[in-house]
């Protein structure tokens, strides 16, 4: 949080206090996660892992953390922050921090990747969580990027498309397969109405996300096993994905002064509307599906520029406007 909030609020916001306030305590942060390492590796301290994901076969407290190994979660995220702070401090006109944390990234992603990654490449935990975070973060070499999609999309047939990522996994799983050349595959778990899944909430009356996905059971009582928030915004963090990669609405700088509009049909989402209130000022984008076709449309501020992107056509630099 120290190091990914800050970061968040200024792409959103374009305000550099943001990480001016927060990198002093960025930096002792990295001094306390490397505190607890053993020859470059994290490999002590409490972690949270996956927390309830539905991949453990044990039965014991840890059930709730799931079966992909904390330490390794852990040491991803450890990369994910040292790269935040080594742009943080770029950002900060700090230049001599800046060419110290960027050292540490790089060295602690080749260390993360000979710990984690054999020499052909192969992943050593097979969890659908490991396999998306070494993709979404980057932490699989990129000669090996594609067998290791492959080796996810086969994971997420195995489970019929159905969610058995816990708090970590379920963030970034629709990224990773989108982003790596499955779009529809990601459609297809996200609209699938089976449990465990978002649809399945949707099914059972559901108008907020719950903390398990099964905190309501088929016969509408309780999960008798207890833990039941039914207002629990973890796996609602799916909507981040719906908005950026289907109504295509994501920000190309800080602020949002430069969008990318990309646009990406879902099939059983006939039509989609996004509508963002930046700081600099109102962005919308989507597609509405009529009589075979499809139409694209979007709506730029005053004083942002934007990427139009559609589907099997050239990309387009536009100034404020509707189209």
């Amino acid at each position: 949080a120290i190091t990914m909030v800050p970061w968040t609020l200024y792409n959103a916001y374009g305000d550099i206090s943001y990480l001016k306030d927060n990198f002093s305590a960025m930096k002792k942060f990295i001094s306390a996660r490397e505190a607890n390492m053993t020859d470059g590796i994290i490999d002590k301290g409490f972690e949270w892992g996956d927390w309830l994901a539905l991949d453990q076969e044990r039965t014991s407290y840890e059930t709730f953390i799931g079966r992909t190994d904390i330490y390794y979660i852990t040491n991803v995220f450890h990369v994910a922050t040292l790269k935040i702070v080594a742009e943080t401090a770029k950002l900060l006109g700090e230049k001599s921090e800046a060419k110290l944390y960027k050292a540490k990234y790089e060295r602690q992603l080749k260390r993360v990747r000979e710990e984690y990654f054999t020499a052909g490449g192969r992943l050593c935990f097979d969890t659908v969580t490991a396999q998306v975070l070494a993709l979404y973060f980057d932490i699989v070499p990129e000669e090996h990027r594609k067998k290791l999609a492959e080796s996810l999309i086969e994971n997420v047939k195995i489970h019929n498309y159905t969610l058995c990522t816990g708090f970590i996994g379920t963030t970034y799983l629709l990224y990773a397969l989108a982003d790596n050349g499955y779009f529809e595959t990601a459609c297809k778990v996200l609209m699938n109405n089976g449990y465990p899944g978002w649809l399945y909430e949707v099914d059972m009356g559901a108008t907020t996300v719950w903390e398990r996905w099964n905190s309501l059971m088929p016969d509408g009582t309780p999960n008798p096993d207890g833990m039941n928030s039914y207002n629990h915004y973890a796996y609602g963090s799916v909507m981040e994905f719906v908005i950026k990669r289907i109504a295509g609405l994501q920000p190309n700088a800080a602020g949002y002064k430069k969008v990318k509009i990309a646009p990406k049909p879902c099939k059983g989402l006939a039509e989609i509307k996004a509508e963002y209130d930046s700081v600099s000022g109102k962005i919308v984008s989507g597609y509405k599906q009529k009589n075979g076709k499809i139409a694209f449309f979007a709506e730029i501020p005053e004083g942002v520029e934007a990427e139009i992107i559609l589907p099997n056509e050239q990309p387009l630099t536009v100034k404020s406007g509707k189209y």
